[in-house]
């Protein structure tokens, strides 16, 4: 009983805070980017079932168009988006992302999902999934039905933890072994757990990606940083209640005034 008041009490305040932001016209042309990682039945926190992902974003797509992450980033550059618009993202590349081809093809998204270039010697702590990843082949398949291909390092490894070869192996020779086995160019990078610091987006800048996303909240406009593009990191704790609030201007809101006290993963973790 006191988790279904919880959970009621959780819906109302995200509701609330979406209706604020449709009064204020906050949300009419907000960009967010969704991270997603594995579409599968496992127990794991960040796999989240197909039946669910199906539902999530069919709720989506009735608030928001699907636009690339080359549309994404051209924000930075000057592009408009007129209306309320999402990309979405998949981390660490596992195989089952095969399987939701149909409803990506469906809703007509162009998907990015992040890769590792050495998946063989994958940090399996840094991962905490089991899950089979993608192959050279698969991610080949991916591309050509309009998926944008980016970097996850090179083995997923904590980068806060490496000294500066290591750094420049996972970020910067990464990028070039999945240009050489892919064939074609990486544009863009997605720090590993979302950890960054100065000395690892110098590398990435190094590295001559166009931009680079973490998991800090927010939406995209022309005055985001590209080397931090914030995403909002969607996993089994969300409801399709949630949707589309949980990404909407006025939640990020309070996620930022509230984020040092750990109050947002609490909130979610109801």
């Amino acid at each position: 009983m006191k988790k279904e008041i919880l959970f009621f009490i959780k819906r109302n305040i995200l509701s609330g805070l979406y209706q604020i932001g449709r009064l204020f016209g906050l949300n009419k042309n907000a960009v967010s980017i969704l991270c997603y990682h594995g579409i599968s039945e496992n127990s794991e926190k960040h796999s989240i079932n197909r039946r669910d992902f199906k539902s999530q974003i069919k709720k989506i797509f009735k608030h928001a168009k699907f636009i690339s992450m080359d549309e994404a980033v051209g924000i930075l550059d000057g592009m408009e988006i007129n209306s309320p618009a999402v990309v979405l993202t998949f981390d660490d590349g596992f195989a089952n992302l095969i399987d939701i081809m149909p409803i990506i093809r469906k809703y007509n998204i162009k998907p990015a999902v992040f890769v590792l270039s050495e998946p063989e010697y994958a940090d399996g702590t840094e991962l905490n999934n089991q899950e089979k990843l993608l192959t050279v082949e698969d991610i080949k398949n991916l591309r050509d039905n309009g998926w944008t291909i980016g970097c996850h390092s090179a083995t997923h490894a904590d980068l806060s933890a490496l000294n500066q070869a290591e750094l420049k192996k996972q970020i910067i020779a990464s990028k070039f072994h999945l240009e050489r086995k892919l064939g074609f160019k990486i544009d863009y990078f997605a720090y590993p757990k979302g950890s960054f610091n100065e000395n690892i987006i110098n590398v990435v800048k190094e590295g001559n990606y166009k931009a680079a996303f973490s998991i800090l909240p927010g939406c995209i406009t022309k005055k985001s940083n590209r080397w931090i593009m914030p995403r909002t990191v969607i996993d089994n704790s969300h409801h399709i209640d949630d949707f589309p609030a949980v990404y909407s201007p006025t939640s990020f809101f309070i996620r930022k005034i509230t984020n040092r006290f750990k109050i947002w993963d609490k909130f979610f973790n109801v």
